[in-house]
């Protein structure tokens, strides 16, 4: 009876419903990962969700890491944690590890700009001014304007073994796998 059950609410899921099935406390494992497999999957509509804020920290930590988090820009990212971060009961005390998921060399300059006027107290303001500080000097360092391409995980666009299509718009794809590098 459970795996029907199961079944029916993994053919039903979208964000909401993954959201609210995420806070319950039942020990049904595969149902929770095909919670957070919707999270990511439309992680831009979820985040804006009251019932995202209700994740638990370790949940919503799993989530960020995933390497298939659809997100258009890394700013996605930052704005979900800050949102969680203020409806969230246990926001600030998380708030320092949920910011080390964030690719902050992908961030524009602008944005990494805004974040290090960002005033936090304690740890996690000296975390996140650190991170912003090192994106700032790593982009001046290597970009010049107007060529950064944000992506959330590149590796998989540098060859096909790896993920990457061949159909690469206008880029070289690496033709071999990476061993023979």
């Amino acid at each position: 009876l459970a795996g029907a059950i199961e079944a029916g609410i993994r053919a039903s899921l979208d964000g909401r419903v993954a959201l609210q099935v995420l806070q319950e406390e039942h020990g049904l494992h595969s149902l929770r990962v095909a919670c957070e497999d919707k999270v990511a999957e439309d992680f831009e509509t979820c985040s804006q969700h009251p019932d995202f804020g209700k994740l638990g920290a370790s949940q919503l930590a799993r989530i960020l890491r995933r390497e298939d988090l659809a997100i258009s820009r890394e700013e996605e990212v930052v704005n979900a944690i800050f949102t969680w971060n203020k409806v969230s009961k246990d926001g600030h005390a998380y708030l320092g590890i949920l910011l080390q998921n964030v690719h902050f060399h992908s961030l524009s300059i602008e944005n990494l700009l805004r974040l290090g006027h960002t005033t936090l107290s304690g740890q996690s303001g000296d975390d996140l001014h650190r991170e912003v500080e090192d994106a700032l000097t790593f982009r001046k360092r290597t970009q010049s304007p107007g060529t950064f391409q944000s992506k959330r995980r590149c590796l998989q666009h540098w060859s096909p073994f790896l993920g990457a299509s061949t159909e690469a718009s206008g880029r070289e794809v690496l033709p071999f796998p990476c061993e023979s590098l």
